[in-house]
């Protein structure tokens, strides 16, 4: 139809796995578009840290063991969990785990400094600083301070 109404051609998909590649075709003011393909995120994650397992572990044959710290400020319950996570799998695949757990009334300036300790430690090769931040610490100005190298 070409008098400015949408025409849908769509191939029924009976399950996800025959959803991959159906094709969506419109006429008017809307492209072609293809059907997003459905993955087991799972599955996915698993690969990935076996991947980068993998990859501690040659690093690990060359003497080098890579080293991530993460930086908690506060007792956000989410964050908690996540940092929590996060130290678990990095234990798991290999590297080392340093985690900072700070009061909430910490002061910019403290949290400053520990990032240049850690842009310094040559044990740390990532530095992951959990948000959000207490409203008296500038996120920007605690990002920006992280080397970009690690």
């Amino acid at each position: 139809m070409l008098d400015g109404t949408v025409e849908q051609i769509v191939k029924p998909a009976p399950s996800a796995e025959a959803a991959k590649g159906t094709r969506v075709a419109t006429t008017g003011a809307m492209a072609s578009v293809t059907a997003a393909e459905v993955i087991d995120g799972k599955a996915f994650a698993a690969r990935l840290r076996a991947k980068v397992a993998d990859q501690v572990a040659q690093l690990a044959l060359e003497g080098l063991q890579p080293g991530l710290a993460v930086v908690l400020v506060g007792h956000n319950p989410a964050s908690e969990i996540y940092v929590r996570n996060k130290a678990r799998q990095t234990l798991d695949v290999g590297m080392r785990s340093f985690e900072h757990r700070l009061d909430a009334e910490t002061r910019q300036d403290d949290l400053l400094a520990l990032v240049e300790r850690l842009n310094r430690d040559p044990a740390v090769h990532g530095i992951l600083v959990q948000l959000p931040l207490p409203e008296q610490i500038d996120a920007a100005a605690v990002i920006n301070a992280i080397d970009p190298a690690k």
